[in-house]
């Protein structure tokens, strides 16, 4: 992806379901066993097989620092939580962030620097299928990220994001006309059978 593209031109990072190329989602059993999520993956890469080979994967991922602190809040062991980063760590989408450095919480400041990390951007140009895979099983897997990671399928003109409210996809144009938007929205409602354009759903930018 061109590194001078304005990410905002496309997707209101704020809520993603208000951007007007918003499409729709995908939203499935919330079945967060390794089984679950590697099916959930193979499902996506299979369907978007003929656009993986021109994808920017677009992240702005960071982490605390303090692991012992993720580890009580979301009562998960420290090697399983280093297990379930590695792959963001490997591939430079996740950054691990020192919070407790940060202005007091609740003040401007706090926003203004937080809002800072969630719009600093790193960039993977056209990973491999399974590069691919292991960043979003990683994504599902992990806990206490913020941040953004977007999915731009060039060919497509489509941007895609992983949600992990009810474990699924997003798909946002890049196109501003109406009837090819249309055009791909009856393309995802064929393939991705529970594929929903009827209803509004936001993403949260953090868990």
């Amino acid at each position: 992806m061109n590194m001078d593209i304005n990410i905002t031109q496309y997707i209101d990072l704020e809520s993603y379901s208000s951007t007007p190329g918003f499409l729709g989602y995908t939203d499935n059993a919330p079945d967060f066993s390794k089984a679950g999520i590697d099916a959930l993956c193979d499902d996506f890469l299979q369907k978007m097989t003929e656009y993986i080979n021109d994808v920017t994967v677009v992240s702005s991922l960071f982490i605390s620092s303090n692991k012992e602190e993720l580890s009580t809040d979301y009562d998960m062991s420290l090697e399983k939580i280093d297990k379930f980063l590695h792959a963001l760590l490997k591939n430079g989408m996740v950054k691990i962030i020192v919070l407790d450095m940060l202005p007091e919480p609740d003040s401007p400041q706090f926003d203004q620097e937080f809002l800072k990390l969630e719009n600093d951007c790193g960039v993977l140009d056209t990973p491999d299928t399974e590069t691919l895979k292991n960043i979003l099983r990683s994504f599902f897997c992990a806990v206490g990220l913020h941040g953004h990671l977007l999915l731009f399928f060039h060919a497509a003109e489509l941007i895609i994001y992983p949600h992990t409210d009810d474990l699924g996809f997003g798909f946002i144009s890049m196109l501003k006309n109406k009837d090819r938007q249309q055009e791909q929205t009856e393309w995802r409602q064929k393939y991705f059978y529970n594929f929903q354009s009827s209803k509004v759903k936001s993403c949260p930018s953090s868990r």
